[in-house]
């Protein structure tokens, strides 16, 4: 037969520990690119590894305007010497077509 009381121990109210109650399944909501560490103002702003990683990308930055600068210094280059090609053949047509014009003259 089925017991229809329920014992005084169960009545109480089940108590669970304080680090289980804080126990959460929803993610934390972030926006692109966040690493979930904050990083407070003040003191811990500027601690030695905050200073050490923004002078290297600093430098990283300083690089690759320097990289883009060559590059397009280069292209530029290509494209006089393109264009110094492009006078030199015109200049070499505009001779021939005056020695054939002074030539069917003649």
């Amino acid at each position: 037969m089925l017991r229809t009381t329920i014992p005084r121990s169960c009545m109480t109210r089940i108590r669970t520990p304080a680090f289980c109650q804080s126990f959460s399944t929803v993610m934390p909501l972030r926006a692109e690119g966040d690493t979930g560490a904050v990083r407070s103002g003040g003191i811990a702003a500027g601690d030695s590894f905050t200073r050490r990683e923004q002078s290297m990308e600093n430098v990283w930055f300083r690089q690759h305007e320097v990289d883009n600068i060559r590059k397009m210094r280069e292209k530029l280059l290509a494209q006089k010497k393109q264009l110094a090609d492009f006078e030199q053949h015109l200049d070499e047509m505009e001779e021939a077509a005056k020695l054939r014009a002074t030539q069917e003259g003649q």
